[in-house]
C-alpha cells in the first residue's frame, strides 16, 4: 500500500515502506483509495483499535500516533540480541 502512494502522512504522499512517523502525526489512506473495498474494509475492522498508542478515526480514514509504543505492545516477535549481533558486525 505505502510503495504505491496509498497512503498519506500529514496530508503528504508517503511512498517508502520505513517512513519514520513521529507522536502527532497523522497517517490517512488517501481519498481515491478509500473506494478500494480491500482497504476500506481492513481499515474499517476492529484490529486498530487494539493498539493504546493510536488513535483511529473512521470518519476521515485516518491515525494519529498519540504515543511510542513500549516494547511489550509491539505486536511482533523480535529476538533484540540477534539484531544487535547483525549491526555490530558492520
Amino acid at each position: 500500500m505505502v510503495v504505491h502512494g496509498h497512503i498519506l502522512a500529514n496530508d503528504k504522499k508517503v511512498d517508502i515502506p520505513s517512513y519514520e512517523v513521529n507522536i502527532g502525526d497523522i497517517i490517512s489512506l488517501k481519498e481515491k483509495s478509500r473506494n478500494n473495498d480491500l482497504f476500506r474494509d481492513t481499515f474499517l475492522s476492529n484490529t486498530l483499535n487494539t493498539y493504546p498508542y493510536l488513535a483511529k478515526d473512521q470518519d476521515n480514514f485516518s491515525g494519529t500516533l498519540i504515543r511510542y509504543p513500549l516494547r511489550e505492545e509491539v505486536p511482533i516477535e523480535i529476538n533484540d540480541s540477534l539484531i544487535v549481533e547483525f549491526y555490530s558486525k558492520l
